[in-house]
């Protein structure tokens, strides 16, 4: 089945979140139903600092994250203005104030692949323009989503949850978007 030229892929978007425990996300989430529509799935909150330290300095610790996917597929295009729109709202999140108190990554969700934004370059990550890179996160091969050498450890954790969320979201599709969806 061949694809029309004029057809965009599409992808499930995603939100990782991380804050302080007690660190108001009432208006962040307002924001990203606004831009992303209708929650399809929540991680549950897990605690970032078991993983890493990196954002210490910046944050302090006692931080928890959460990934938030959203149900309605959307043009993988998008990614470089999600990460712009992101930015721009952790700034906003903390006015009068040169610390974030919130970080914010989007990325999306494919049959395939988890893609991430991110404002670093690295050697696995392309570059999108305005200081965006794109990084393919996980992959998805076989019967499960597998790590790639430089796939953070809090992601490759979440593995059984993405794996749950890819397959309800196979599942519930029709087979032209299974295609768009790869």
């Amino acid at each position: 089945m061949a694809i029309a030229r004029d057809t965009e892929p599409l992808a499930l978007p995603l939100l990782a979140v991380m804050r302080q425990a007690d660190a108001p996300i009432d208006a962040i989430m307002d924001a990203a139903r606004a831009r992303f529509g209708a929650v399809l799935e929540n991680s549950p909150e897990y605690s970032f600092d078991a993983f890493t330290n990196y954002y210490a300095a910046e944050f302090g610790t006692g931080l928890v994250k959460q990934i938030i996917i959203f149900a309605e597929p959307r043009e993988q295009r998008f990614l470089m203005e999600d990460k712009l729109w992101s930015n721009a709202l952790e700034q906003t999140s903390a006015p009068g104030s040169e610390k974030r108190i919130i970080n914010l990554d989007p990325g999306y969700l494919t049959l395939s692949k988890l893609i991430l934004a991110s404002t670093k370059d690295h050697a696995q990550r392309i570059y999108l323009g305005q200081g965006i890179w794109a990084e393919i996160t996980l992959a998805w091969r076989g019967k499960s989503f597998e790590r790639h050498p430089w796939s953070y450890p809090d992601y490759i954790a979440r593995i059984p949850f993405l794996n749950r969320v890819r397959e309800g979201m196979r599942a519930r599709l029709t087979k032209d978007l299974i295609v768009r969806l790869r």
